[in-house]
């Protein structure tokens, strides 16, 4: 069975015709589209992320950060409280302190090597987990709001509580702060070894 639309290369019916997704109804150009996103990053086909003007991965908005408590609320590991480790804004993904570990097998690189397997944490998805207060022992959404001082800050919708941003160059500037408070005091004291001249 010939058809005319098709052209004569197709002889029967049973032969797949590869059609394009879209046409444009202007003129006879196929517009490339691959699931309604209009740019797309490199990588196979199934790794293709949206990407934006710049060609820069876009982020996922997500509710948690690096440094939260949370706990795990669907999976196998439901129910675990841990911290979250990691953010893969590009993917909405979080990885989670002792949650969804996986093992990987690494074959030895040279014959007196011996192969291991490795045990690590695998990303899961943000929506999996919400965070949890210790003090109040409840996992909680979370909410903003605008604090005294007028910064926004993140709480706990059921129990009140403030989520505290974590710095970690605010740790090192308090180490070095003691450091020189104790650095100033000796100073002022003779050290423990030198016996004071008594000429």
């Amino acid at each position: 069975m010939q058809s005319s639309f098709l052209g004569s290369g197709l002889r029967s019916s049973t032969q797949r015709c590869l059609v394009p997704s879209r046409v444009s109804p202007v003129a006879s150009t196929v517009v490339a589209h691959y699931g309604g996103r209009v740019n797309l990053g490199g990588g196979k086909a199934w790794e293709r992320t949206e990407t934006n003007q710049n060609g820069k991965p876009v982020k996922v908005k997500m509710h948690v950060k690096k440094g939260d408590i949370v706990q795990v609320i669907s999976g196998k590991d439901k129910g675990t409280v841990a911290e979250v480790e990691k953010v893969i804004s590009t993917r909405g993904m979080v990885v989670v302190k002792g949650v969804n570990i996986t093992v990987r097998n690494v074959a030895p690189r040279t014959k007196d090597e011996q192969g291991q397997q490795k045990r690590q944490e695998s990303p899961i998805h943000h929506s999996n987990v919400m965070h949890y207060s210790i003090s109040a022992g409840k996992r909680s959404r979370v909410g903003y709001k605008v604090a005294d001082d007028g910064s926004k800050v993140r709480y706990l919708v059921k129990t009140g509580e403030e989520l505290t941003d974590r710095s970690f160059k605010q740790p090192a500037v308090e180490a070095a702060s003691d450091s020189s408070s104790t650095s100033s005091s000796s100073a002022s004291e003779p050290p423990a070894g030198d016996a004071p001249s008594s000429a």
